[in-house]
């Protein structure tokens, strides 16, 4: 029973209670609640009522406008873990944050969220709270594609030999490697302004998806010869991978990041039912 469901200004105690009335043995509760009663109270209401903490909500939250927002969530993510390692909970979920206010940087949102589950991991490895990542499955490279594969955005511009007509689709992070190479024609696509001057790069604001039509449109726009791209898996940006190989373009490929070890999942269902059997 997640006890969002119970907000009706019961204690923790007393919607404990409820559950165990109607036969509920297994609660997933907030912090709030447990903040409301004390730690160390829920704790043991927990452990005298045999229950079964299946996940503390929530963590994450992981995005903000600058480093200081970033850090102080990471420190309540870690004290999230001490939460629900007191609490014996399967697990501790994380809801990763949306958009800091005004920014449109879906990728680089979901940078800080990487950023954020790499900080704490260490710390949740000790506390024995187990931890499932979602990750969006990779893309395969197809049999007659030839990728270049590369480990870094600064790897990928070192890449691009003298005269590439480039097209970067990396995002925000490490656009400063190919400003550095003006001896290429780049073109970088985002989905707002970046916050450093590109220099001789020029840039294309627009949003995915995109379709087979617009890639080609573009491609026969600049003339690429190069295309640059994250692994980041997912339908809604893969058809710039099917023009680049009909129009005979090289694509360099940024591998994803190592993370640590972790019960990893591809889609929403997988996530539930693992966190109902660790």
């Amino acid at each position: 029973m997640n006890l969002a469901t119970l907000r009706n200004g019961s204690s923790f105690g007393d919607m404990v209670d409820d559950c165990l009335r109607h036969g509920v043995t297994a609660i997933s509760p907030w912090r709030d609640q447990v903040e409301q009663v004390g730690l160390a109270e829920a704790a043991r209401i927990v452990q005298m009522n045999g229950l079964r903490v299946t996940g503390l909500c929530r963590g994450g939250m992981f995005p903000a406008a600058d480093s200081e927002g970033r850090q102080a969530a990471i420190e309540d993510n870690l004290r999230a873990i001490d939460e629900a390692a007191a609490l014996g909970a399967d697990c501790l979920v994380l809801v990763c944050g949306g958009l800091p206010a005004g920014s449109r940087d879906l990728a680089g949102a979901r940078q800080m969220v990487a950023d954020g589950i790499w900080a704490m991991l260490p710390y949740a490895k000790a506390s024995g709270v187990p931890l499932i990542r979602y990750m969006r499955p990779a893309w395969d490279e197809p049999a007659d594609a030839a990728w270049l594969h590369v480990p870094t955005i600064e790897a990928a511009a070192a890449a691009l030999p003298p005269n590439a007509h480039g097209f970067i689709t990396t995002g925000h992070q490490g656009l400063e490697y190919f400003v550095g190479r003006d001896d290429c024609r780049l073109v970088a696509r985002l989905i707002e302004v970046p916050q450093i001057d590109l220099g001789h790069m020029e840039l294309l604001i627009d949003t995915p998806p995109h379709s087979l039509a617009s890639e080609r449109s573009l491609f026969d726009r600049y003339d690429f010869t190069h295309l640059v791209s994250k692994n980041s898996g997912g339908a809604a940006t893969w058809a710039k991978l099917d023009v680049a190989r009909e129009r005979g373009a090289t694509v360099i490929m940024v591998a994803r990041p190592a993370y640590g070890p972790a019960h990893e999942v591809g889609t929403v269902d997988e996530a539930v039912a693992a966190v109902a059997t660790h």
